[in-house]
This record gives C-alpha cells, structure tokens and sequence, in this order.
C-alpha cells in the first residue's frame, strides 16, 4: 500500500492485484483545480506551464488541460509551454508567455520543488502577477523562502497543517503529531500514512485476518469509505482514486491559509484517460 502514487499503473492494471494506493490518480489533481477555477474563481482563461521531469507532473497537467477545454471551451484555452525541473531559467518560456495576443486570467503550474519554486520566483519576479493555481506536490511551507511574498498561489491540499483545518479530527492529529515530534509535519501528506493503516485496520477486522488477498478482497469494497483524507472507493480494476477531495489553500504575502472549504471533482476522470502517458 503506497501513500502517495499518483499512477493508476499502481494496481491490477499495472503490478498486481493485491497493490494499492491511497493516493489519487495525478489527472485528479488537474481535473480539481480546473473546476475549482472555472466554477469558484470566474477565471475564463488559463495558460498552462508543464514540469516534464516526472509522469506525476506530466499526467497532472494532461488532466487539467483536459477538463478546462471541457470548461471554458476553446477560446478559454490560451496555449502551453514545458520546463523542466533542473532547468536554471525559464526565461525563454515567460517571454512567450508575455508575448501572448491576450494573456490568461490564471496559470496553472504542474511542479514539484525545487523546481517548482524556481520557476514560480522567476515568473513573479519577471512581473507575472496573474493567479498561479498548483496541485497537492507544491503542499507545505518549506520552500516559501526562495519565493519571497508570494501571493496569489492556490493549491489543494489533503489536510491543512497551519492549525486551520476544518476537521477536528485532523487538527487533534496534527496536535499529537506536534507533541511527539516537536514540530508540526511539513505537509499534508503525512495524513496519507496515516489513512493507509486505517484502511488496513478496517480490511483485516472485515476479512477476520491479515491474509493479502483477503484484505485486497475487503479493500475492493470501500464504497466512499471515511477516512481521515476523505473518502475512498476501490474496484477490481482500480487501486486509484479518480475523483478525490481537495481543501483549497492560498498563499498570501508568504503565508499560506485555508480557503476554508473542499472540492471535489463533478467529473471522475475518465478510465481511458488515466493510461494516456
């Protein structure tokens, strides 16, 4: 059982039966924030930045490119460029977007650090102001620093570790977390670890025992069950989610905060669509 996979690959269509993830497929990711943009933030336009360096980042960007033609149909679709994560400068790659006939009302950046944040200083600093929208690898304050006051930056997260999210029960994990540790987690993703032995628990008291095909057997029955990162479903063709929940996050002037509310994607990401890379 993996905490973070993005791959669909991570199961029976890829290494075996009794493989699964808590994770979301990385289409997921982009299918969340296009919604999330086009219906919440009013944005009609999008640009789209691709990180090539892994097929997480690639398949997250595929998926939102996919869903925003859904959305804001062709005119809302202003073109893309590639990067990747080693690269020193995006020079080249903010020229042509600066160059663009008309420029987006939002960007969407498919990127992990340290790269990531390499390339979001650069464009801030070459006085690209637009809102720049991410997925759940940009999570975590840890990389704030190389991109002084950033603001209007928006990511889904799976839980918030600034003290403010909405759910008592991922505060009190945080809290306990704290305790042991003396620090609070760097990101969202230590709750994914957690979800995974909760899973397990629940499968093995349902099949009366610890046997990998009986609890793979108990996990392809998860209907929407509640787990501490939200609700999963299992099948016998997926190990995957392919709609998930997401707390909107923002970073203002440097700091991140809650949006204070989830989004789910309306529209799972089609199965074709989870083996395209």
């Amino acid at each position: 059982m993996s905490i973070c996979s993005g791959s669909p690959k991570w199961g029976p269509q890829g290494i075996g039966p009794t493989v699964f993830t808590m994770s979301i497929a990385a289409q997921v990711e982009g299918y969340i924030v296009a919604e999330w943009a086009f219906q919440k933030q009013g944005y009609k336009t999008a640009y789209m930045l691709q990180d090539t360096w892994l097929t997480y980042t690639r398949s997250m960007c595929q998926g939102f490119e996919e869903r925003w033609k859904e959305l804001a149909r062709k005119e809302g679709w202003l073109g893309a460029d590639t990067f990747k994560n080693e690269d020193p400068s995006i020079a080249a790659q903010i020229t042509r977007l600066k160059a663009l006939p008309k420029q987006p009302d939002a960007i969407f950046i498919c990127t992990v650090v340290p790269g990531g944040a390499t390339a979001i200083r650069q464009l801030r600093n070459a006085g690209v102001e637009q809102p720049i929208l991410g997925g759940f690898g940009l999570d975590g304050a840890y990389w704030l620093d190389s991109v002084p006051n950033l603001s209007n930056f928006y990511i889904p997260v799976h839980v918030s570790v600034f003290g403010d999210d909405p759910r008592p029960e991922a505060r009190d994990l945080i809290d306990r977390f704290t305790k042991r540790f003396g620090q609070p987690p760097a990101t969202g993703y230590f709750a994914m670890g957690y979800s995974v032995i909760q899973a397990f628990a629940k499968a093995a008291e349902r099949a009366g025992k610890t046997d990998g095909a009986a609890i793979a057997a108990e996990l392809e029955k998860f209907k929407d069950e509640p787990l501490l990162i939200g609700p999963r479903t299992y099948t016998k063709d997926l190990h995957i989610q392919t709609t998930a929940q997401g707390l909107m996050m923002q970073v203002q002037n440097g700091k991140y905060s809650t949006l204070g509310y989830f989004v789910k994607n309306e529209k799972p990401v089609p199965f074709e669509s989870l083996f395209k890379d």
